[in-house]
């Protein structure tokens, strides 16, 4: 897969132009990273073309012949802004991620401006996303209170660090138990990809930083300013997809930050495991993984390994 290269937020579309090099291409390249290795193929040719007209290009190590792509770039470009990054990170982890993992330490380091000794609540926290921003919450030194539902959920949200874990079903008035965990001090930052941002204010400290990312409850809230002013927090959204059209050279930064978690061992790709211990395997098993999205019997992200050619059973 990555011998191809990978895209971050690049659209088929993007991607001709660049390769045609005409004037669209040129402006996709201004507002878009492309990451590469692996030495032939599209990667390499989109990341060449970017890099022709001052796009955005980084280069992995845990990729394969990163190394000599990035060599052969900064040799015929080399007053560009080419970026390696040397990471001893495992391929498996990266293929894993997926680019919803990102946006969590964005909003816990960029947005919320998460510190040691913080408490942060976060909510629906065994989900991918969720368990990654737990991941990221307590490499930065903060005490974690997560809400989901279910034993296994639960037991799964400990074992990736969360300090505490309220089943919002059993307490739907959790902000009281938040309350009574931090000691009557509040969270002071708030991970909202549900839509609880209005219940989570009765809990959250003076200067609270509230990041709302989604909203999977269904409800689009309002909320009611005065909170807001009382205890004077903050209420910062993110939306990561606009990243790529507002603040593209973030975007390698984010990388990078989560790279080194990894390599320090204070993060891990949030893959779901059945707990008949069968794995999601080749197209046949597609039927299978969505089911149990459906019955809501998964954590974390739910993958399905592609067979190799002439292997799938279908």
């Amino acid at each position: 897969m990555f011998d191809s290269g990978v895209y971050l937020a690049i659209s088929s579309a993007q991607r001709k132009s660049i390769l045609r090099n005409d004037t669209a291409g040129e402006a996709a390249c201004s507002k878009v990273t492309v990451v590469t290795g692996g030495g032939r193929g599209i990667g390499l040719a989109l990341a060449r073309g970017c890099v022709e007209v001052g796009g955005n290009v980084a280069v992995l190590d845990a990729l394969p012949n990163a190394h000599a792509d990035f060599e052969e770039m900064k040799a015929d470009f080399p007053d560009s802004k080419i970026e390696y990054y040397h990471r001893s990170v495992d391929l498996d982890q990266i293929l894993r991620l997926g680019g919803g993992r990102f946006r969590p330490y964005r909003l816990m380091v960029v947005r919320a401006n998460i510190q040691e000794g913080d408490w942060a609540l976060i909510h629906g926290a065994a989900g991918g996303v969720g368990l990654a921003a737990v991941q990221v919450a307590k490499a930065k030194g903060a005490n974690v209170i997560a809400t989901a539902t279910a034993a296994r959920n639960i037991a799964v949200l400990k074992s990736f660090g969360a300090d505490h874990v309220i089943d919002y079903m059993a307490t739907p008035a959790w902000e009281k138990e938040v309350m009574k965990l931090t000691g009557d001090h509040g969270a002071d930052v708030v991970f909202d990809p549900v839509g609880t941002i209005s219940q989570s204010l009765k809990c959250a400290a003076f200067n609270a930083r509230l990041v709302p990312i989604g909203f999977v409850g269904g409800i689009i809230e309002s909320i009611k300013v005065n909170r807001i002013l009382l205890k004077n927090v903050s209420v910062a959204g993110l939306h990561w997809g606009a990243y790529v059209q507002h603040d593209p050279k973030t975007i390698p930064k984010v990388w990078a930050g989560l790279f080194e978690l990894i390599e320090q061992g204070k993060f891990r790709a949030t893959v779901f495991e059945p707990e008949d211990g069968r794995p999601y395997r080749g197209l046949e098993d597609v039927g299978r993984a969505i089911k149990t999205l459906e019955d809501k019997a998964s954590w974390g992200k739910v993958v399905v390994e592609l067979e190799h050619e002439g292997q799938s059973k279908l």
